[in-house]
C-alpha cells in the first residue's frame, strides 16, 4: 500500500478519534443502540480496549492482493459478512475492525458511528502478511477462536443471522439497526 494513502487515513482517524472520545459519546450510543443490550455492551468493551497490546481482533478484510481468501463478493454479500462476524466479535470478546479497500476504501463513503472500525498504520503493517480465511475459523458456528491468534482475518463469512460460537444470547437485530450502529 502507498505511504501516501496510510498517511491520508491515519489523518482522517485521528480527526474522527477525537469524536469517538469526546463527553457524552458513550451516552449517545445507549440512545442508539436500538433496545438490543449486546450492542450497547459491545460498543463499551471496544471503546474499552480497542487499543489494549493484548486485545484480538477479528477483522473483515477485502483488499485487491491478500493472503489466502480473494473474493469478497457483492456489496451486499459483504455487508452481510460484516453483521456476523460484528456478532462474532461481540461473543468471542474481541475486537472488531474493517479493512475494505477494494475496489475504494469504505471510508471513502463511511464513517465510524459508534465504534472506531478502522485500522491505524501499525495494524495495517501487522496484517499485511496474515492469511484471510474465508470463514473466520474452522467451525466457527460450533468452536471459539483460536486463543494464539491475535489476528483473525476473514473476507467472508456466514449468513448475517448464522449460528457462530457463543452467539446463542445475541439478538440479531435489523440490519438497519446494524448499519445505524456502525455507519
Amino acid at each position: 500500500m502507498e505511504e501516501s494513502v496510510l498517511a491520508q487515513a491515519e489523518v482522517m482517524f485521528r480527526r474522527n478519534w477525537n469524536r469517538l472520545r469526546a463527553p457524552g459519546f458513550m451516552q449517545a450510543v445507549q440512545k442508539d443502540c436500538a433496545g438490543i443490550s449486546w450492542l450497547c455492551w459491545y460498543a463499551r468493551f471496544h471503546h474499552r480496549y480497542r487499543y489494549s497490546p493484548t486485545s484480538k481482533y477479528i477483522i473483515y478484510s477485502c483488499r485487491e492482493r491478500q493472503p489466502g481468501h480473494r473474493h469478497c463478493g457483492g456489496i451486499g454479500h459483504r455487508f452481510t459478512h460484516i453483521g456476523f462476524l460484528l456478532r462474532a466479535a461481540a461473543a468471542n470478546r474481541r475486537i472488531f475492525l474493517i479493512d475494505w479497500a477494494s475496489p475504494e476504501p469504505l471510508e471513502n463513503y463511511f464513517i465510524p458511528a459508534h465504534l472506531e472500525w478502522r485500522l491505524n498504520m501499525a495494524e495495517h503493517e501487522a496484517i499485511a502478511n496474515e492469511r484471510v480465511h474465508r470463514f473466520v475459523w474452522p467451525n466457527a458456528s460450533s468452536q471459539p477462536p483460536p486463543e494464539h491468534s491475535q489476528y483473525l482475518l476473514a473476507t467472508g463469512g456466514f449468513a448475517w443471522a448464522a449460528a457462530c460460537f457463543g452467539c446463542a444470547n445475541l439478538t440479531t437485530p435489523s440490519f438497519g439497526s446494524l448499519f445505524k450502529f456502525l455507519f
